[in-house]
């Protein structure tokens, strides 16, 4: 193969130099194929990276014609291939002339190039600013490259003179994808989306429009985006110049520019658009809007309605005998007239003179000399309070203009009482929305209350519920002890109910002795929703069970209660009414005084939580639950301590996952006296380990503390004597705390970790980076160790980024002078690299699962006999559990 000459520089540069206007694809094509003919080669390709540098994708390739694209190539994941990843950001290149002569590090490359009878390989990069965009590869298939030494002296500098053309390529594909997902977004919106650009020489143009511009405005968006002169020309004439004077202030100012102004059509019909957009200025020196304009004819028509219909209600008002007065500039009473003497109670002699503001109550004064400092036209439809001649307040509506006669400046204030005005406005309010015998709201009230509770459901992404409720045999009463007797009774329940639920929801009587709530604010996931409106739904029905005093005697009822939960809004109004109706009768057939979901899927899992909450204090009082250790091991892989972890057995429901009960007592607090039993057996197995020869008297004990656990207010106390009624070591106990602990008063709970280690204990930050993580209380709290979350652990050997986090908390850790300690180790691999960090504890399945007490003594006891490492003994993944690696 002949050397390169310039003549073959020259020749495969001319195939990238119309790469621009005839296309990056056809150019970087035509490159490959002229690189295939240069090297004698099979087949010439380019391998793109994926943004992760994960994956190596073949974006173009050239082959001779007697061959095909070979689909292994299409797509390599980097991770299977270390060996080529190596060479290429090693070496910066690879060279192969006889696969079956590579190595065992390269089996996964041998066997790749020998599945698609590659011979001879040369690879090398292609960069742009410093990165690597990905490779550029020439193959001898079948049948050797003639020289690969020449080949890869060759490649590299045409790598380098390819490297604009994929940067080109990629760019332009980018820009395809952004206008893509532009347009895309413009197609979804109601208005017209643009881009407004503006040269120095006047020249315009919108380098994007929607296509909805056309049926606005009758101009193509093609058109538009070529000369915006078109779009401007149906601006209405008289509005032309606002529109420019804005664009102008906009430019000037580099603020927002906002309009509302006429177009009008060829047909002359005219319509009102609003337009906003946000300037950008640009290199070349045009400046650049983004924004978006809307039909808004039918609103300005609506407001034009509005405005005849004030005008016509104040002709009218004009007529009514309203209080006039007249104030000189100075806010003296000059004029004072009967309908003025009748409304405040006071003659016109004795309020000449003095200042208008005695007649208004002190917080209104201000807002009326505010109002007589603005000069010229009218001030319409103040309310104020006035004061009458005997110190009652009422509410008034002031009108104020300004006469300015020869200089003399005055005012003429008309002033209405709306005392009788307002009383009607509440009455009818009353009437209208509220029950007139127990003053809940009515249905009318109900269903617009609903509505409301749809949008605060879907804003807040939580559930809300429909209860439907029904009194058992209130016809009973009502026929036997009269109409008065039920009244009450259904005025009982009302207050009843409204003392039950909270503040923000509602309680509403439909008629009868039906009533309905709407129940706000519980947990986005159905089931657990279901189970929080039960407890509300059950606190309800308690209530309404106590014994009513009626008309000197005593009575006692009972509701029914259907349910049926919402999120958003999904259904009608009317239509969650008929299921929570449909529910309640539910309710009555099951034996009445009883709570009922409209989905019976939903009833049966309420049931079925409801009887494990009974289920886990019964299974704390019977001694049901039992004390688990997964071991804590060095970097030696030597014992340094265990991890306490409850663990339940039931003996109806056999082991129950900690995933299922945990979460659940943390929820309705169970998880209190749950620690308090779990804290007391971990010292007591503590002290008696003491006892022990080593490693047992050595190991430290790591104990679990939930937020709510740990924000008792006797919890350092409680802590404190469960040290001294078993007689553990404190220096040997260990806390481990969750970062959601520290969401609430860092001051209180730091007060409270001093507390703890003033008695001796160490305290762990369990799962550090998975949430409320803060490099400002690590440095205020005395913690002691940081617990690496096991996701990280768990990623480390494909995930550079997971290998980075835990990088960094060992260093900082280090940094702060605290222990480390990784959870979740499953690999020898991950162990290794978790050691050459500087980690100092390791715990997980590589050394042990979960381990009754019997079975993780036997397991130590093996290790003291045999001193060697935990993860290299037969046995070591017994487990006394058949769960996964959890805690709990």
């Amino acid at each position: 193969m002949q050397s390169w000459s310039d003549a073959d520089w020259l020749d495969l540069s001319l195939a990238l130099v119309e790469a621009p206007t005839a296309g990056h694809d056809n150019a970087i094509h035509r490159f490959l194929g002229k690189l295939g003919d240069r090297f004698q080669a099979c087949r010439c390709s380019l391998h793109l990276l994926d943004h992760a540098g994960a994956v190596l994708r073949r974006s173009h390739a050239w082959q001779v014609e007697d061959h095909t694209l070979a689909p292994g190539w299409q797509r390599l994941t980097l991770a299977r291939f270390p060996w080529l990843v190596a060479q290429l950001r090693g070496q910066r290149q690879v060279t192969i002339d006889q696969p079956e002569a590579l190595g065992q590090e390269a089996a996964a490359e041998k066997s790749l190039l020998q599945k698609h009878q590659t011979r001879s390989l040369v690879m090398v990069p292609v960069s742009a600013d410093g990165a690597d965009l990905g490779y550029l590869s020439c193959e001898g298939v079948r049948q050797a490259l003639p020289s690969v030494s020449e080949v890869a002296s060759g490649l590299a500098p045409a790598a380098r003179m390819l490297a604009s053309a994929v940067q080109g390529w990629l760019d332009a594909n980018e820009r395809r994808r952004l206008d893509q997902s532009l347009s895309t977004f413009a197609s979804q919106f109601p208005g017209v989306v643009y881009q407004f650009q503006l040269f120095p020489d006047g020249f315009a143009r919108c380098p994007f429009i929607s296509d909805t511009v056309e049926q606005l405005f009758e101009v193509p968006a093609a058109q538009a985006r070529e000369d915006v002169r078109p779009l401007l020309a149906r601006i209405h004439p008289e509005d032309l110049g606002r529109f420019f004077e804005a664009i102008e202030t906009s430019r000037a100012n580099l603020t927002p520019w906002f309009l509302q102004f006429r177009g009008r059509r060829p047909s002359g019909e005219v319509f009102w658009v609003e337009a906003r957009s946000v300037p950008e200025p640009q290199p070349d020196g045009s400046m650049l809007w983004h924004g978006y304009f809307h039909d808004i004819t039918a609103q300005v028509e609506a407001q034009r309605r509005l405005r005849q219909q004030a005008e016509q209600t104040e002709a009218i008002l004009a007529n009514v005998a309203d209080a006039i007065l007249t104030i000189d500039h100075k806010g003296r009473i000059r004029t004072f007239n009967p309908a003025a003497e009748r409304i405040f109670g006071l003659q016109a002699g004795d309020v000449i003179e003095h200042p208008v503001a005695e007649l208004l109550t002190y917080p209104h004064r201000r807002s009326l000399y505010r109002l007589l400092r603005k000069q010229g036209g009218l001030v319409d439809g103040r309310e104020v309070e006035g004061v009458r001649a005997d110190g009652s307040v009422f509410p008034a509506e002031v009108k104020l203009s300004v006469i300015d006669a020869q200089g003399d400046l005055r005012y003429v204030a008309a002033v209405r009482d709306l005392s009788q005005s307002k009383r009607a406005e509440a009455e009818i309010e009353q009437l209208a929305f509220f029950d007139p015998l127990t003053g809940l709201p009515n249905r009318r009230l109900l269903v617009d209350r609903l509505v409301q509770a749809q949008a605060s459901s879907e804003r807040n992404t939580q559930h809300a519920a429909l209860v439907f409720i029904d009194l058992d045999d209130f016809k009973t009463i009502n026929d036997s002890a009269g109409h008065a007797v039920g009244d009450e009774l259904l005025r009982q329940v009302g207050q009843r109910l409204s003392a039950t639920v909270k503040d923000l929801d509602t309680v509403a009587r439909l008629g009868g002795d039906e009533f309905v709530l709407i129940l706000k604010g519980f947990a986005g996931d159905p089931t657990r929703a279901a189970t929080q409106v039960e407890k509300v739904c059950e606190r309800v029905r308690r209530q309404l069970n106590r014994p009513y005093r009626l008309s000197g005697g005593e009575y006692t009822g009972s509701p029914s209660l259907g349910v049926t939960l919402f999120f958003g809004r999904r259904r009608q109004p009317d239509e969650l009414l008929r299921h929570a109706d449909l529910a309640m009768y539910r309710a009555k057939e099951n034996g009445k005084n009883r709570i009922a979901f409209y989905d019976a899927e939903m009833q049966r899992i309420v049931t079925e939580r409801l009887q494990l909450e009974s289920d886990l204090h019964l299974g704390l009082k019977h001694g049901q639950f039992q004390l688990h250790y997964q071991l804590q091991v060095d970097c030696r892989q030597q014992p340094a301590g265990v991890e306490a972890l409850v663990r339940w057995h039931s003996p109806e429901r056999g082991w129950v996952s900690p995933g299922a009960f945990i979460p659940l007592a943390e929820e309705n607090g169970f998880i209190v006296p749950l620690g308090h039993w779990v804290l007391d057996q971990a010292c007591h197995q503590l002290a008696q380990w003491q006892a022990a020869p080593a490693p047992f008297s050595q190991l430290v004990m790591a104990v679990n503390v939930s937020a709510r656990q740990f924000h008792q207010p006797a919890f350092v106390a409680s802590v404190e004597a469960a040290l001294a009624r078993s007689g553990a070591p404190p220096r040997l106990l260990k806390l481990e705390l969750t970062e959601s602990v520290f969401a609430q008063d860092l001051e209180l709970i730091r007060d409270r970790l001093q507390r703890l280690k003033a008695l001796g204990i160490r305290v762990s930050l369990d799962d550090f980076g998975t949430g409320y993580s803060s490099l400002g209380y690590l440095k205020r709290l005395p913690l002691d160790e940081l617990k690496i979350d096991q996701g990280f652990v768990r990623c480390l050997h494909r995930s550079a980024g997971d290998a980075a986090i835990a990088r960094m908390i060992i260093a900082l850790a280090a940094e702060m002078e605290l222990t480390v300690v990784a959870e979740g180790v499953e690999r020898d691999d991950q162990f290794q690299a978790l050691v050459a960090m500087g980690c100092d504890r390791f715990q997980g399945f590589l050394f042990a699962r979960p381990l009754a007490l019997a079975e993780v003594e036997s397991l130590l006891q093996g290790v003291n006999a045999s001193p060697g490492t935990i993860g290299k003994r037969p046995g070591h993944l017994v487990s006394g559990f058949p769960g996964p690696n959890e805690g709990g």
